[in-house]
């Protein structure tokens, strides 16, 4: 049997200011735990009844609360027949192994407050590689994700897929993620030493490793779980004509990014117009992404079976909101928003119901104090809202017949599966906690949706993950890092693959994790990406 191996990257900053790269394969097997060295601090291969020396209560107990949690994710698509069906031959399947690599943060800190110890998963979605209801389960195309699932509202016996003649626990599905721009070197290199900002460095800006690596992660994921549901769903696996009703939304930051010309205009940093050419570039930069993504996530279905937009819709949430409105039109008159102004603008506007009873869950000592903590709240916002509309659908959706127009059409029963780093945890530990007050309001809110937390392992680790740190506050910029090979070849720890050069392009780092033994992962070049533009 092929153990299962887990392809990383180790990002060295040095002391010169350089940086240099090596890849790494993590074997996950337990039994190995004695003799392997990864080099990536705090986690740890963990299997059922194998315990590694340096294992710890921290680990095993995030190890037991993954199990639990994959294993009700996994019914939940399974579904009670699993993956045979005696009319309708082999329909995908997710299978998850008992190992983990369990981990985080090693040191007690800002970035451990964060994350935590988390366990993730070797996750293998399986699709049928024939239409003939006879098959082996030789054919089957895999692909593998490395998961976390967090989920406490799931129940085990929750299901998408239920035996003949029973009811599905949902029919709707919104797959949620997004992705921050640039990235905190591309951003801080506008910043000049003499106080004043290089715009120029923001417009021009040429794609981030973190931004292209994530893409790709992101968008293999997304594209396993919704090609999964399409494909389950279709009449020709689970024998009816009706599929899922399933959308992937994009929470793409823009008017995030607003206040930091807003800050350089009120300390004489930068001129209005200038300002103004910061919110363009973050415009640009939005749009470009937002594509680039949403390309992705098409193109990894197509390679999957699935036609581009048949069955599913993808969108990104509007970057025209009344907060970016305000600062927009105080930049304009070369003015420094202000933010108390601001927030009570928005907290009272009642043309968005939605927002407005948003507004009304946020306890007032929770209210956010800056354009900072208000950026955060929208990106809270977006989670929260599909629970938000079930109030005005509960409205619409009537019998006319019925005298008083009574309710008579079941309202759509809807998961949210949420794809995103760990780092952004806060985001939906926030968004639980709200949607557990609509379910109070249970009159109000008849149909508040079960939020289902999917955190990726990191693929690009940051000097061993000594300190925990991400790669966006840590990203190389324009710098191409130096490659690191072994002296002597070990094609088990190593790819047999060789740039033959001192140092590597970003968007190779991204083909050689993202290209490598991944049958169903296509070519992370920049036009298979649909980051040929942003690239450029």
């Amino acid at each position: 049997m092929t153990r299962a191996q887990f392809l990383v990257a180790d990002l060295k900053h040095h002391e010169d200011r350089s940086h240099s790269i090596r890849f790494k394969n993590i074997i996950f097997d337990p039994t190995e735990s004695k003799t392997q060295n990864h080099e990536i601090h705090g986690f740890q291969v963990i299997g059922e009844g194998i315990i590694p020396p340096t294992n710890t209560v921290e680990h095993q107990k995030a190890y037991n609360k993954g199990k639990k949690s994959i294993t009700k994710f996994t019914h939940l698509l399974n579904g009670v027949a699993g993956k045979l069906s005696s009319e309708h031959g082999y329909s995908p399947f997710v299978s998850v192994s008992q190992t983990a690599l369990v981990g985080g943060p090693p040191l007690e800190g800002h970035a451990r407050d964060i994350e935590g110890i988390t366990s993730f998963y070797d996750t293998a979605f399986h699709f049928p590689t024939t239409h003939t209801t006879y098959v082996s389960e030789h054919d089957f195309s895999r692909s593998t994700q490395y998961l976390h699932v967090s989920a406490p509202t799931l129940k085990e016996t929750d299901t998408l897929f239920p035996s003949c003649g029973a009811t599905a626990t949902y029919d709707t599905v919104e797959i949620l993620s997004g992705v921050c721009l640039f990235s905190a070197k591309t951003l801080k290199s506008c910043f000049l030493g003499d106080g004043k900002f290089d715009i120029e460095q923001l417009l021009y800006a040429k794609p981030t490793l973190y931004e292209m690596e994530y893409i790709a992660r992101a968008s293999s994921t997304i594209a396993d779980i919704a090609a999964f549901l399409i494909l389950k769903s279709g009449s020709s696996y689970h024998g009816h004509q009706r599929g899922i009703n399933l959308a992937i939304t994009l929470d793409i930051p823009s008017f995030h990014y607003y206040y930091t010309a807003a800050q350089m205009l009120s300390q004489d940093r930068c001129t209005t117009d200038e300002a103004l050419q910061w919110l363009e570039a973050i415009e640009i930069r939005h749009d470009k992404v937002a594509a680039a993504f949403q390309e992705a996530i098409n193109r990894r279905l197509t390679a999957r079976g699935i036609v581009a937009g048949r069955d599913y819709q993808v969108r990104t949430t509007p970057k025209d909101t009344l907060l970016s409105s305000y600062i927009f039109a105080a930049l304009q008159q070369g003015q420094q928003p202000c933010f108390a102004y601001t927030l009570k603008k928005i907290w009272n506007q009642h043309e968005d119901e939605a927002w407005a009873d948003f507004c009304r869950l946020v306890p007032e000592k929770e209210k956010p104090q800056d354009f900072r903590a208000l950026g955060y709240l929208f990106h809270v916002y977006q989670v929260v809202r599909p629970a938000l509309l079930s109030k005005r659908a509960a409205h619409m959706i009537f019998d006319p017949a019925t005298a008083m127009g009574a309710a008579a059409v079941p309202l759509p029963r809807k998961l949210m599966i949420s794809v995103d780093d760990r780092v952004e945890r806060r985001i939906y530990t926030r968004a639980q906690d709200l949607l557990k007050k609509l379910r109070r309001c249970s009159a109000d809110f008849p149909a508040v949706p079960t939020l289902v937390e999917l955190y990726m392992c990191r693929r690009i680790f940051v000097d061993g993950n000594i300190a925990g740190g991400d790669l966006y506050q840590a990203d190389p910029g324009a710098d191409h890092p130096h490659l690191l090979v072994p002296k002597r070849r070990d094609a088990q720890d190593y790819p047999a693959a060789s740039y033959g050069g001192a140092t590597i392009a970003p968007v190779d780092i991204v083909r050689f994790l993202h290209g490598v033994n991944a049958p169903l992962t296509i070519d992370c070049d920049s036009e298979i990406l649909g980051l040929g533009d942003l690239i450029g």
